[in-house]
């Protein structure tokens, strides 16, 4: 169903691409069947470890397996981001 967990879901597979220089699932690209069952799976691999921990705890709450475990709204996201931006505390 197309939901806002979905669009936060999407919203967390572009920062992982601008994180990581490469989209979440890049290996499993060669069909979009072999994509879908790479995304089923699990998550997409681990970000570089020069992420600094706290964009990756956004990106990893975005990108959450279970929909109940992302953001409630795409602004909870933005917030946790503009946190990170202004130094402060971010609640992922």
């Amino acid at each position: 169903a197309v939901t806002t967990a979905l669009d936060v879901y999407s919203l967390g597979a572009i920062l992982y691409h601008l994180l990581a220089g490469a989209p979440p699932y890049a290996a499993h690209a060669s069909s979009a069947s072999a994509l879908l069952a790479a995304v089923n799976a699990g998550p997409p691999p681990p970000l570089p470890d020069d992420v600094p921990p706290e964009l990756r705890a956004v990106q990893e709450r975005a990108m959450a397996r279970a929909p109940a475990d992302r953001y409630r709204s795409v602004q909870e996201l933005g917030d946790d981001l503009r946190a990170f931006l202004e130094v402060r505390t971010v609640r992922a």
